[in-house]
C-alpha cells in the first residue's frame, strides 16, 4: 500500500499537542492502530531498575491478563524489542505460545501478526507499542507497514522527550509554588503563638508533615552553654555532648552549619544520635540561625527503608529553620519580658507588704495582690496564733463573712492542710484527682464539688521560728499554675512570712510604755487647782458647741475629663499600616476611612486564586470536550473551591481599609506615627469618642472612701475654664483602690453638663463631692481620730 507523509504529519501534530502522558499514549496507539489496520493495541513500559513491565494502555484492556516475563524472556517480542531497541515483528508460524503468554486465553483471538515498537520514554523506563492483527497483511504491504511503524517510533521518541521536558518544567514550577505555599503556611503557624510550650510542638508537627518523616527533634542549648538538650519531644531525655561522642545536634549548633548524612550505613565517621527502634537511614540537622546567634538545631530522621534526603530537602529545611528561628527568638523575647514584668510585680508587692507593721493591711495586701503574679480566682490566708487557728483574709472581701458556707469549707480545708505542715497542689481534670492517698482524693473531690473550684494550691508560711499559717490560691481551671508561676508564688510566700512575722513581733511589745504615762497623768490630775478645772470646763463647753455645729461637708479630689462613650477601632485583618488619613482631634463620621493597610499580600493571594480559578475553568472545558464525566466533575469541584477562595480573599482585601464604627472625634495621640507598624487581627488601632456627653473621673483619697455614695452631687472647676463651675452627679463608685504618687485613691465616675463648652479629653480640674451635713468636729478631727484609733487598735493585745 502506498502511503504519504500526511498520516505521519498528523501523528506528529497530535503527539506534540498532547498535554500529558495519557493523551500522548492514546494518540500514539490510536494513530498507529489505524495506520496498519490493527485490531488491538497496547502500550507497555519497562523499568530498568526492577526489570518489570507495566501495562499503561490496552485496547481492549481485558485482553491482557499478565505482564511479559522481562527483558530477558526468550521468544517474547515485547522483551526482544526492549533488548534490541528496534521494531520487532512476527507473523504466521513465528507466533508461538510463548509470544502470546501475556494474553488472556479466554479472550484471546486468532493472531496473524504482532508488532512491538520500542520508543524512548524517560530515564528510567522504555515504552513499547504492541499492535496485533487477526488477519495477515498482503505480502506487498508488509514492508511498508514496517517502515511506517519505524517512522512512528522515531516520532514517538521525540514527542516523549518533549513531553518529558514539559512535565519536568511543570513539576518544577508546581514544586516552587508548593514550596512557597508551604513557607507561607509555615510562617503563619510559627508566628501564631509566643508560648514555647505550644510553639515547639507546632514546629515539629509541621516539619513532619512537609518532609513525611516520623522523627523530628528540636535541640536547644543548655544553661551551661556546653551542650544541647532535646526540648521536643519531651520524652527524649538526651544531652549532647554525651559520653559516646559529641553528636550531630551539638556539632550543628557549634559549627552553625547544616549536617547532612544521606546514608548512615555508608558514613565514614560514626553518627551519634538518639537510639531508635528502627535504624536511621538518613539524617538532616539544620541550625536555627537568627542574624549572628544560633538558637539551636532541628533534626529529622528517616528510617533505612525510606528514601534518603535530597539537596532540595536540605535547602527547604534551611528556609523553614529560618522561620522557626525567628519565631523562637520572638518567644524568648516574650518570655524575658514577661519574666521582667512578673519580677517587677513581685517587687511592688514585696515593697508594699514590708512597708507597714499593720497585720491586717499586710494580709489584705498579700491576698489582693497575689493575682498580679498568679492568675488565681481566690487567695486566702490562715494564721495560727497560739492554739487558735483562724482564717484572717480572703481576696475581694473587706470583711470575711464567716457564715458563708464557702468560707467555712475553705477554712476547714486550710486547717486540714495546716495540720500536715506541708504544701499541696491538687487539681481535678475530667473527674480525676491526682493524690497520694485515697482519703485526700475524696476530701478534695467533695471540696471541689462544693466550691466550684478545680485547682487548690497551698504553701506553708514558715520561717526558722516555726509555722505561722498557710497561704492558698484557687481557680476553676484545672492545672492553671505553671512551674514558673509556682516559683513566683513561693517567693511571695517567703516575703509574706517575713512581713507577718514582723507584724507579730511589733504586737508583742510590752505595754509598760503605755501604762507608765497613764499613771503619771493620774497623779498630775490630782494636783490640778480648781481654777484650772473651771478653765478646762469652759474650753470643753466651747469644744462641744464647736463640735456639734452642722457643716456642709464635701470631699475633694483631682478630676480628669473623659468621653462618656468611646469606641475602639481595630484591624479586621493583619497587616502593615500603609497610610493614615486623620489625626488626633479630627471629627469623623461612621464608615469613613481612617487608615489603610498594605494590601499587596492579599492582592497577590487573590490574583493567585483567580489564576487557579481560570485554570480550573479551562480544565472543565477540556474534560467536557473529551466527554470525561468523572474528570469534569472533579474539575468543577476544584473550580467551585477556587471561587469560594476568591470570595474570601476579596473580603479580606476589602478589610484592609480601617473605618470608623461610629460618629465622633479621634482621641488617640500621634496616630500618623503608626504608618509602617504591623497590626495583628483584632488589635486596637485608635479610639473614637463621642464628645457630646462628657464624664469625669475623680481620684478620691483612700481615707475618704466611706463618705462617697452613688447619686451624690458634685461641683467641678476645670483648669482650662477657671471662671466656670460645672455640676454633675456621681454615677459609679469604683471597687478597687489604685496607687498614684505613693498615695492611694479610689476612682469615682460622674457625668457632667458641658454647657456647650469645647471640653477635651484629658483636661484636669478639681472636684468637690457634696457628701451631706456633718458635725464640725467630725469634719475637723475625723482624720486624726482615725489615725489614733488605728495605732491604739494595732497595739492592743
Amino acid at each position: 500500500m502506498e502511503r504519504g507523509n500526511a498520516p505521519l504529519l498528523g501523528l506528529a501534530r497530535s503527539l506534540m499537542e498532547a498535554e500529558n502522558p495519557g493523551d500522548f499514549l492514546r494518540n500514539l496507539a490510536s494513530t498507529a492502530r489505524e495506520g496498519i489496520d490493527a485490531d488491538w493495541a497496547a502500550v507497555w513500559t519497562f523499568r530498568r531498575r526492577t526489570r518489570e513491565f507495566t501495562l499503561e494502555l490496552g485496547v481492549p484492556r481485558g485482553l491482557y491478563s499478565a505482564a511479559p516475563a522481562g527483558a530477558g524472556g526468550k521468544g517474547d517480542p515485547i522483551a526482544e524489542a526492549v533488548t534490541r531497541g528496534k521494531l520487532v515483528a512476527k507473523r504466521g508460524g513465528e507466533i508461538g505460545s510463548e509470544v502470546l503468554v501475556h494474553l488472556d486465553p479466554a479472550e484471546r483471538p486468532p493472531v496473524a501478526e504482532i508488532y512491538c515498537l520500542p520508543f524512548t520514554w524517560d530515564k528510567e523506563r522504555v515504552g513499547v507499542l504492541e499492535l496485533i492483527r487477526e488477519k495477515p497483511s498482503p505480502q506487498e504491504e508488509y514492508p511498508e507497514k514496517l517502515r511506517y511503524l519505524t517512522a512512528i517510533g522515531t516520532l514517538a521518541s521525540a514527542a516523549a522527550s518533549s513531553i518529558g521536558r514539559f512535565q519536568s518544567r511543570r513539576e518544577k514550577q508546581l514544586g516552587v509554588i508548593n514550596r512557597l505555599t508551604q513557607l507561607y503556611d509555615v510562617s503563619k503557624v510559627f508566628h501564631s503563638t509566643l508560648e514555647q510550650e505550644t510553639l515547639l510542638p507546632a514546629i515539629a508537627a509541621r516539619i513532619r508533615l512537609i518532609f513525611e518523616v516520623d522523627v523530628c527533634r528540636i535541640w536547644l542549648p543548655a544553661e551551661d552553654g556546653q551542650s544541647v538538650l532535646c526540648r521536643f519531644p519531651p520524652e527524649v531525655e538526651e544531652t549532647f555532648p554525651s559520653e559516646s561522642g559529641e553528636g550531630l545536634p551539638w556539632n550543628c549548633v557549634r559549627r552553625r552549619e547544616t549536617i547532612w548524612v544521606a546514608d548512615v550505613a555508608a558514613a565514614e565517621e560514626a553518627v551519634v544520635t538518639v537510639a531508635e527502634s528502627d535504624p536511621p537511614g538518613s539524617i538532616l540537622c539544620v541550625p536555627l540561625l537568627v542574624e549572628e546567634n544560633c538558637l539551636g538545631a532541628i533534626e529529622i530522621v528517616r528510617a533505612s527503608d525510606s528514601p534518603g534526603f535530597s539537596e532540595d530537602d536540605r535547602d527547604f529545611l534551611e528556609e523553614i529553620a529560618g522561620q522557626a528561628a525567628a519565631a523562637l527568638r520572638n518567644s524568648n523575647l516574650f518570655q524575658a519580658e514577661r519574666k521582667a514584668e512578673e519580677l517587677g510585680a513581685l517587687l511592688d508587692v514585696s515593697r508594699e507588704i514590708t512597708s507597714t507593721l499593720d497585720l491586717d493591711r499586710v494580709l489584705k495586701t498579700v491576698v489582693n495582690r497575689a493575682d498580679d503574679l498568679v492568675p488565681a480566682e481566690r487567695c486566702a490566708v490562715l494564721l495560727a496564733e497560739g492554739r487558735q487557728i483562724d482564717l484572717r483574709a480572703v481576696s475581694g472581701q473587706m470583711e470575711i463573712d464567716r457564715k458563708d458556707p464557702h468560707i467555712k469549707a475553705l477554712k476547714e480545708i486550710l486547717t486540714w492542710v495546716q495540720l500536715s505542715g506541708n504544701g499541696i497542689y491538687v487539681s481535678e481534670l475530667e473527674g480525676e484527682i491526682e493524690a497520694d492517698r485515697e482519703e485526700n482524693k475524696e476530701k478534695f473531690r467533695k471540696y471541689f464539688k462544693q466550691s466550684g473550684m478545680k485547682t487548690f494550691v497551698a504553701l506553708p508560711l514558715r520561717d526558722e521560728e516555726g509555722l505561722l499559717g498557710m497561704l492558698s490560691i484557687e481557680s476553676s481551671q484545672p492545672y492553671f499554675v505553671t512551674q514558673e508561676q509556682l516559683e513566683m508564688f513561693n517567693i511571695l510566700v517567703n516575703q509574706a512570712t517575713v512581713a507577718i512575722r514582723n507584724a507579730f513581733l511589733y504586737h508583742e511589745i510590752p505595754l509598760i510604755n503605755i501604762i507608765q504615762p497613764i499613771v503619771g497623768w493620774k497623779n498630775r490630775l490630782k494636783k490640778v487647782p480648781l481654777w484650772k478645772w473651771v478653765r478646762n470646763a469652759g474650753f470643753a463647753a466651747a469644744a462641744a458647741i464647736f463640735t456639734f455645729v452642722p457643716w456642709n461637708m464635701n470631699v475633694g479630689g483631682q478630676a480628669v475629663v473623659l468621653p462618656a462613650m468611646s469606641s475602639v477601632v481595630a484591624a479586621e485583618v493583619a497587616g502593615v499600616i500603609r497610610q493614615v488619613y486623620f489625626r488626633e482631634g479630627d471629627e469623623i463620621r461612621k464608615g469613613e476611612r481612617i487608615a489603610s493597610l498594605v494590601e499587596q499580600d492579599y492582592l497577590a493571594a487573590w490574583e493567585e486564586a483567580r489564576s487557579r480559578h481560570d485554570i480550573a475553568n479551562r480544565e472543565v472545558a477540556r474534560y467536557d470536550a473529551m466527554l470525561d464525566l468523572a474528570g469534569a466533575g472533579q474539575a468543577r469541584i476544584r473550580r467551585d473551591q477556587t471561587a469560594e477562595e476568591m470570595n474570601l480573599l476579596r473580603r479580606q482585601l476589602e478589610k484592609t481599609m480601617i473605618t470608623s464604627p461610629v460618629n465622633g472625634v479621634i482621641i488617640t495621640p500621634r496616630l500618623e506615627q503608626k504608618v509602617g507598624m504591623f497590626l495583628a487581627k483584632g488589635e486596637e488601632f485608635c479610639r473614637v469618642a463621642d464628645m457630646q456627653e462628657v464624664a469625669v473621673e475623680i481620684l478620691v483619697p483612700e481615707a475618704e472612701i466611706q463618705e462617697i455614695r452613688e447619686g451624690q452631687k458634685l461641683r467641678l472647676k476645670i483648669d482650662s475654664f477657671p471662671l466656670r463651675i460645672f455640676f454633675g452627679e456621681i454615677e459609679i463608685v469604683g471597687e478597687r483602690v489604685t496607687e498614684k504618687d505613693r498615695k492611694r485613691y479610689l476612682i469615682a465616675r460622674a457625668r457632667i453638663d458641658g454647657n456647650g463648652l469645647p471640653l477635651k479629653t484629658g483636661m484636669l480640674g478639681r472636684a468637690k463631692i457634696l457628701v451631706g451635713h456633718r458635725s464640725l468636729g467630725y469634719f475637723l478631727f475625723r482624720r486624726p481620730v482615725r489615725g489614733l484609733y488605728r495605732m491604739v487598735w494595732a497595739m492592743w493585745p
